[in-house]
């Protein structure tokens, strides 16, 4: 049974002509409805805040905002004394907050799809002097065509918002969807994020949302944003899901039962003229798409086997010989790779390590079919530094052959074979012999 909205925010969407249908899964949002409709198409955004002129023009400017991918504000309605209700529409879909949760890091060309039509948004929020506030994964939600919408501007409503800030948090909020940095050394070149160090250099050095935007396109082409399946987000922390209630027809633009009391909407500006510089926008797929753009690692085995089995020592268990075990991790990686199976991973990384954590998410992202067809071959491996009896620097350089992954929905998608790449390999002892822990650049800090 859905919650009931406390009396006097039930009096307040009385107001407006709406009936409460329960709480939006976030502190102070409650979903409501038309009396002729069946599913919420409004929600009620509860401000600590008194219903005064200044609140009220910063309403009538958010209210003049149409924007594809702002949440639409509509009216504002005191509830008490100290505290003010803001309707707005009701966005269905997921929020990035939770599509993180439930699934492995996106791409650089998810990300892409993001952050160009969320700076544009920004960028309109400027124009009318406005600021968001709240840039954080939870306040993007992603609809079923894979539309991001920027939601639930709380502190720009109240007027605490800082315009400044709206940006760096978006660049921030998106970084935190991407691979860590061993993530993307393991995937190899064809999958290795360029877009990440991008926007790391955009936070330090500041931006504007053009810049933003045209180094998106300069760095990657855009993809679909891969929504996770319904047991995916089942399994995972739904703190940041949005419920997804039908939206009713026409809810864009049908206008709002008739009001009463001091209930007051926001009356609508013009909106101002569109710049003539080129407004970029991204073409995102209607269906959600299994896009896999994975390359696997090039790191692969150095020391092909040259006596009989029977006579061979288990490379992994010889404690004097990193790297010939680097190079036998190295080739059973590719295998787990090509097997698709998370259990696997503790025959190469070890468990827990920045290793083992960016192959799950790489496994992830190729599904339960795997790298097909995935080999591997080696041009060099050298010990670097000084090992100990328990830890150990493997130089690698390597290459991977073609693959095919096999989406869910039986898409096969092919990878081209790779170019010999370099990678450092910091290997561990433990109770079963050498595993890696973790891979690195080389020359960077281990």
């Amino acid at each position: 049974m859905p919650d009931l909205p406390p009396i006097d925010v039930d009096r307040a969407l009385t107001t407006l002509g709406l009936l409460g249908t329960g709480g939006t899964g976030t502190a102070g949002g409650w979903l409501a409805r038309r009396p002729e409709d069946e599913s919420p198409a409004f929600e009620l955004l509860v401000l600590m805040a008194a219903v005064d002129e200044r609140l009220v023009d910063r309403v009538d400017r958010f209210v003049g905002l149409e924007h594809p991918h702002l949440g639409q504000v509509r009216a504002v309605t005191p509830i008490d004394p100290g505290r003010t209700g803001v309707l707005v529409d009701h966005v269905v879909g997921v929020s990035l907050g939770a599509i993180r949760r439930a699934r492995a890091p996106m791409t650089d060309g998810e990300c892409v799809t993001l952050l160009v039509p969320l700076c544009q948004a920004l960028s309109a929020l400027g124009a009318a002097g406005l600021a968001h506030g709240a840039v954080e994964a939870d306040n993007v939600v992603v609809q079923p065509d894979g539309r991001p919408v920027l939601v639930a501007p709380r502190p720009g409503l109240v007027g605490s918002a800082l315009p400044g800030d709206d940006l760096p948090r978006l660049l921030s909020t998106v970084v935190g969807v991407m691979p860590e940095e061993d993530g993307a050394l393991l995937a190899g070149p064809g999958s290795v994020p360029r877009l990440r160090p991008v926007l790391d250099q955009l936070l330090a050095g500041g931006c504007s949302a053009d810049e933003v935007v045209a180094r998106c396109f300069a760095t990657a082409e855009p993809e679909a944003v891969r929504l996770p399946d319904a047991a995916a987000l089942a399994g995972a922390s739904l703190a940041g899901m949005r419920r997804p209630f039908p939206v009713s027809a026409g809810t864009e633009r049908r206008p709002l039962p008739r009001r009463s009391g001091t209930t007051r909407t926001a009356r609508r500006r013009r909106t101002a003229p569109r710049s003539a510089r080129r407004r970029v926008t991204v073409a995102v797929a209607a269906g959600v798409l299994l896009v896999v753009a994975v390359g696997i690692g090039r790191h692969v085995l150095a020391h092909p086997p040259t006596a009989d089995a029977s006579t061979t020592r288990e490379p992994l268990l010889d404690r004097s010989d990193p790297a010939g075990a680097a190079a036998e991790l190295t080739r059973r990686r590719a295998d787990v790779l090509r097997s698709g199976s998370a259990d696997r991973l503790t025959d190469v990384a070890v468990t827990g390590g920045p290793a083992a954590r960016a192959d799950s998410e790489v496994i992830a992202s190729l599904g339960a079919g795997g790298a097909e067809g995935l080999s591997a071959h080696v041009d060099s491996a050298s010990v670097t530094g000084t090992p100990t009896q328990d830890e150990a620097d493997v130089s690698v350089s390597s290459a991977t052959s073609g693959y095919v992954v096999v989406g869910a929905d039986g898409r096969r998608s092919t990878a081209a074979a790779a170019a010999p790449r370099t990678v450092l390999l910091h290997l561990r002892w433990t109770n079963a012999g050498w595993r890696v822990w973790s891979v690195s650049q080389p020359g960077a800090a281990p």
